[in-house]
């Protein structure tokens, strides 16, 4: 009996301690929150406005500044209200924009083609299938072929697959290859482990993923790291890749898979190019250059312009074979 009286006053006391400590560490949060909220270099949340300054424009979370005031320019959350999402928007028809005219004789355009080869790690396949079916081929002619041709150049984003390749290649193609990248003729886009999804990812997991990618990046090839981030697969974007490109370091992005309805209305508009802000920055210190992709897809038979039958003639590897 006195052993059961004992336990039960011990527990009683191990909770009221427990109590008090929560209370007190609860203290010190609502203390430290107060002093985050008078600290005037934070950003403030703040909801969204409608002005006449403002282009009303995709998801509630997303901004799109267009000039140096502090007031976004563009906010999707009203232009997908604006949007006929039910009218043919031409998708991979090359009629996507029947408006465009050619330029005239006097004026060119400057046009930049580099290789790239999107390299899902699983799909239909499972990552090490993908990688010893394909992947590993790929990465090989890569490295032939921008050691034989000292113009080429060439970038790429999965390091989960480039990490395979690498441990197979012995010390002078690793020293080649860091050399391709110091001379800036190979470099990592975005540089996490994967391409990771957005739009229902958390953003511990996209964070992690992205450590994990540049960490090894760091480790074996600094000089191919990362200045861009690349998104052009994901079904779903999410401005919390913008936020995390930031943190990384990175100083601009490309994203692809945006409803075509949007990028009609952008690129009508001219503003496929934009510096994303995040919905609580007032300040623009979030800004991030980004670049969407006007047609449907990434493939060469559709990014490169509104002929496919133009664009196909950049196909890399029937260029090799030719």
């Amino acid at each position: 009996m006195i052993r059961r009286t004992y336990g039960k006053w011990l527990f009683l006391m191990v909770v009221c301690f427990t109590v008090f400590l929560m209370f007190q560490y609860t203290s010190q949060d609502i203390e430290h929150l107060d002093t985050l909220q008078t600290d005037n270099t934070l950003p403030r949340l703040q909801p969204f406005k409608t002005e006449a300054s403002q282009v009303s424009v995709m998801d509630s979370c997303m901004e799109i500044k267009l000039d140096n005031n502090n007031k976004a320019d563009i906010q999707i959350s009203s232009l997908v209200e604006e949007l006929d999402f039910h009218l043919d928007h031409g998708g991979h028809n090359q009629t996507s924009f029947p408006d465009l005219q050619p330029l005239p004789n006097s004026q060119n355009l400057r046009v930049f083609l580099i290789p790239h080869s999107h390299c899902d790690p699983g799909w239909l396949e499972t990552y090490t299938k993908y990688y010893e079916n394909k992947v590993r081929y790929i990465l090989s002619w890569l490295y032939i072929f921008a050691m034989e041709h000292s113009d080429f150049k060439f970038i790429y984003a999965e390091v989960s697959f480039f990490k395979l390749w690498w441990e197979e290649q012995d010390v002078d193609v690793r020293l080649d290859m860091r050399r391709l990248a110091q001379e800036g003729r190979f470099e990592f886009v975005q540089g996490g482990w994967v391409q990771n999804d957005e739009a229902n990812t958390h953003y511990f997991a996209i964070f992690n993923q992205m450590l994990d990618g540049h960490d090894w990046l760091k480790k074996n090839i600094p000089e191919a790291m990362p200045k861009s981030g690349w998104a052009i697969d994901p079904f779903g974007l999410s401005p919390t890749m913008g936020y995390v490109n930031k943190l990384f370091g990175l100083t601009g992005m490309h994203i692809q898979r945006v409803h075509y309805a949007v990028k009609n209305h952008l690129a009508q508009t001219k503003n496929l190019d934009f510096r994303w802000r995040q919905s609580w920055d007032s300040e623009g210190t979030t800004d991030m250059l980004t670049h969407l992709g006007p047609f449907v897809s990434y493939g060469q038979q559709h990014s490169c312009g509104p002929d496919p039958d133009v664009c196909c003639m950049f196909n890399f590897m029937d260029m090799r074979n030719g």
